[in-house]
């Protein structure tokens, strides 16, 4: 396979953006291409930063060098789940083959995702020695083509060659060899009195030594059985008279083991030994000592990742100091010679000052080991999904809107070819949605019923009148979406009604709404998109849903915009309620509310009606007019608060499609009032005069929303028809359907 060896591009990301990963959400639409990564077969206990190896190929994840907006890979960046920066190190970057890169994940366990995303002229900064920060003292990679051999962990010592005393040469070092990531530095043949080693000057290992707690860990490829000792690393003090922890192998009646020591403070030296050696195979070493463990074995030897052997030592001793210590690397010092080169291959050489825990060091073989450890897919993995049909939006305007929930429908009577016997996953687990560009756009299944139609919103990065979108099904391993993502452009809350009580909250993933009184409500009924919930009048003419929940208090903003889709049966203008709440927010001591959107009695119909409170403590009335909404139809409501100081009223049924309602200027400053720290959120009553009818797709914004915006929401439920066309569905014929494990 061509190789490209490392590059260090850190420098220049450095000059060209000063600064760190930042715990701060980044605007990731400036990348043109992503993957996400799940971790699947990762089985432990959850790992707090813990650096995983990533291999993106066309073969293996689909990765399309073409598409890097900068040489070696310097725009290729890394998300967690909340779309926060998360720190990355290219090891080996092969346009040509497997590029391999180091990721520190802030929490690993079996749910985990990130995400890789490249393909930006102008990326976030990023400090790659970052990966190493949690307790890593020392990481070598091994594959530099030359001395000196330098560490990715920042301050971390360098490998020199040298030439020491009388009878020792340079020998045998070969650089750039291929590793078990990447390249690695080959040490050896056996002779005697020759050198085939690595060191570092003297006083500068001091780092590693003296320590409370320790790992050590490398991998090694033995490429002969003919040598007895060959050491990996060794601290030991310069005259090779003092040392204070070797990893190395060892011949132990004629088979080669692995073996490892430390020397404590007093003066005990622990030494185990492990697993046969097996030649021309890579294997992952490490031991890890803590003194801090007391009447416990506190000193372990892992091999490919799996406990070998323990010791107890007492605890008490941290690992001695050698005074003048050298670090050696590929051979050991004994008395100003070096006879015990390693017999093959060195990668990854990592030291820490903490002890890893036996979940660690699992993970860190695996993660190199078992290439199924990291499990790739996203919007470069459409060729694995056996189904395709296209989205388009004639019907929406000719102004842009950005990161807009677009309503899909899906039946096999409005999209030709549809069989949703196709689909992979239950609930349509697998119906993913890609941009033009092939980027995986976040998606909510609303509805699903495979025996008639189903609804599902799609958030679109760009929404005009020629925009499309691909749909996608028909994959068993399609990857998880954040639902919640549909809806992070300014919306606070939105539940679609539909489903068992409590409702869910679609933006913060949490159940919130739920009776004032018990069975007051009918869930589960037949709305505009999906299901709605039907509201009835008791003879107290009580029965609404409400939640305490702050993060809905509307209260004290300058900006805002409440929504809802509202069916109302009849009105009875001889029989009570007289008024039915459609939504309000109302304080803790239930003397106030920070807006009432009511159906009011006016002569024999019910008309809207808008009251709010001011924060200069005045009640005003934004409504105005005779506007009732149609009785046995679905009827797009909204009420919203500019910053601007004006309120808007919005009532959509067909004859009003084009309009506000009406407008109307505050007189003071300030919004909402704010005189209490506890709001209450009903919906379809407050306590009485319940709303006498069904109330479907709830919202709630920090935004005042555009004429433009709540025209396209109205359309893409009450006009879908019009509003989106759907090509017929097909297989996919974008690649080979493959059947990915």
């Amino acid at each position: 396979m061509a190789h490209l060896p490392r590059f260090p591009w850190l420098a220049l990301a450095a000059a060209a953006f000063a600064a760190t990963a930042s715990a701060d959400p980044v605007d990731w639409s400036a990348f043109r291409k992503s993957i996400e990564i799940s971790f699947p077969n990762y089985s432990g206990e959850t790992l707090t930063d813990f650096p995983v190896l990533v291999r993106l190929s066309a073969a293996r994840s689909s990765f399309q060098y073409a598409k890097c907006r900068l040489p070696n890979g310097e725009d290729l960046r890394f998300s967690d789940a909340n779309g926060n920066l998360i720190p990355s190190e290219i090891d080996t970057w092969n346009p040509d083959g497997e590029s391999l890169v180091w990721v520190k994940v802030p929490s690993l366990n079996k749910t985990t995702t990130i995400t890789a995303y490249y393909g930006c002229d102008n990326p976030p900064a990023m400090t790659p020695s970052d990966v190493w920060s949690n307790g890593y003292l020392g990481v070598w990679h091994m594959g530099d083509s030359a001395s000196p051999l330098k560490a990715s962990t920042p301050g971390a010592v360098e490998f020199t060659t040298f030439t020491a005393g009388n009878y020792e040469t340079i020998n045998g070092i070969q650089w750039a060899q291929t590793g078990i990531v990447g390249r690695a530095t080959k040490f050896g043949p056996h002779a005697i009195y020759t050198n085939s080693i690595l060191r570092t000057t003297s006083d500068d290992a001091h780092a590693y030594e003296g320590l409370d707690a320790l790992t050590v860990e490398a991998w090694a490829c033995r490429d002969t059985d003919a040598q007895n000792t060959g050491y990996i690393l060794d601290l030991t003090q310069h005259t090779g008279t003092n040392w204070a922890w070797r990893l190395f192998d060892y011949k132990q009646s004629g088979v080669a083991k692995v073996f490892c020591s430390v020397c404590t403070t007093n003066g005990t030296e622990i030494k185990l030994s492990g697993s046969t050696v097996s030649t021309n195979q890579w294997m992952y070493r490490a031991f890890t000592y803590n003194s801090q463990i007391e009447n416990a074995h506190n000193f372990f030897l892992y091999v490919n990742g799996q406990k070998s052997t323990s010791k107890e030592d007492g605890g008490g001793s941290p690992v001695k100091k050698t005074k003048t210590g050298r670090l050696f690397l590929g051979n050991q010092l004994s008395y100003n010679h070096y006879t015990d080169p390693y017999p093959g291959r060195i990668d990854e050489v990592r030291i820490s000052n903490v002890a890893r825990s036996a979940d660690w060091v699992k993970a860190t073989y695996d993660t190199v080991k078992n290439e199924d450890f990291a499990f790739y897919h996203g919007p470069n993995d459409w060729k694995k999904y056996s189904h395709t049909f296209s989205v388009s939006f004639p019907g929406a305007t000719n102004g842009i809107l950005t990161a807009f929930p677009a309503l899909v429908k899906v039946s096999e009577s409005l999209i030709p070819g549809f069989d949703y016997a196709d689909c992979r996953k239950p609930n349509g687990g697998d119906l993913r949605f890609a941009d033009e560009d092939g980027r995986l756009l976040d998606s909510e299944v609303d509805t699903w019923n495979p025996s008639g139609e189903s609804f599902v919103w799609v958030s679109l990065p760009t929404l005009t009148n020629n925009a499309t979108i691909k749909a996608y099904y028909g994959w068993a391993f399609a990857p998880n979406v954040n639902s919640a993502n549909v809806w992070t452009n300014g919306y606070v809350g939105v539940w679609h009604m539909g489903g068992e009580l409590p409702l869910k909250d679609s933006v913060n993933g949490e159940t919130s709404l739920n009776e004032n009184v018990a069975g007051a409500t009918l869930p589960g009924q037949a709305g505009l998109a999906g299901n709605a919930i039907a509201f009835n009048q008791l003879s107290s003419h009580k029965g609404g849903l409400e939640t305490t929940d702050q993060r809905y208090r509307t209260s004290g903003k300058t900006e805002f915009t409440v929504e809802f889709w509202s069916y109302q049966d009849s009105f009875n203008p001889t029989s009570p309620p007289y008024s039915a709440t459609y939504m309000q927010e109302k304080g803790s001591e239930t003397v106030w509310r920070a807006y009432d959107i009511q159906s009011t009695k006016v002569g024999s119909n019910g008309k809207t009606v808008v009251q709010v409170k001011l924060a200069s403590g005045s009640n005003d009335n934004p409504s105005t007019g005779n506007r009732y909404p149609n009785r046995a139809e679905w009827v797009y409501q909204n009420f919203r608060l500019s910053n601007t100081s004006q309120f808007y009223q919005g009532l959509y049924q067909d004859k009003y499609r084009n309009s506000k309602i009406y407008t109307k200027n505050y007189s003071s400053s300030g919004g909402i009032t704010n005189d209490t720290a506890n709001t209450t959120l009903s919906i379809g009553s407050s306590g009485s005069n319940a709303f006498p009818g069904m109330i479907d797709e709830v919202r709630i914004s920090s935004v005042a929303r555009s004429d433009d915006w709540m025209n396209a929401t109205y359309d893409t439920i009450k006009n879908a028809s019009t509003f989106a066309t759907y090509s017929p569905a097909k297989e996919n014929s974008e690649g080979t359907v493959l059947i990915f494990r």
